[in-house]
């Protein structure tokens, strides 16, 4: 239970350091692990480094099959109900006792209710932005 709760702490951590935007001309990919859990987040800007986007995909080291078979179930009950909004697309998959989750938001399509949903109804930021605050927090950034 541990490891979910880092699981979802980490994808709003890196959620929340978004903002909206207009169309994708350049990306900025920030690593970070911790406890186990491994977090890629790929933020798409437009020309004028306003974050138009972000795909996360988060990797998790379960300690058990059993502990893994759980979470993903629980995970896997998400993945209808969160890919029936447009701009976004969500995925959970495991092997070995690895739970891969993948979610990609567009800004531009996601609804103004999907965004306060996830806390991003009134963030602005730049793609230059985001890296510093990612960095500050341990990320690697490129």
């Amino acid at each position: 239970m541990k490891k979910i709760c880092s699981l979802f702490i980490a994808v709003l951590f890196i959620v929340s350091l978004t903002g909206c935007g207009s169309s994708s001309k350049n990306e900025i990919t920030c690593t970070t692990e911790q406890d186990g859990t491994k977090v890629i987040a790929t933020v798409r800007t437009d020309k004028d480094d306003k974050v138009t986007g972000v795909k996360m995909s988060t990797e998790m080291t379960a300690s058990s099959k059993e502990e893994l078979d759980t979470t993903y179930e629980l995970m896997k009950l998400a993945e209808d109900e969160m890919n029936k909004n447009d701009g976004v697309k969500y995925s959970i998959s495991k092997k070995d006792l690895k739970l891969i989750m993948t979610v990609d938001l567009d800004f531009n399509k996601a609804s103004d209710e999907v965004k306060s949903e996830l806390g991003m109804d009134d963030i602005d930021t730049t793609g230059a932005e985001f890296k510093k605050n990612a960095e500050a927090e341990g990320a690697t950034c490129k």
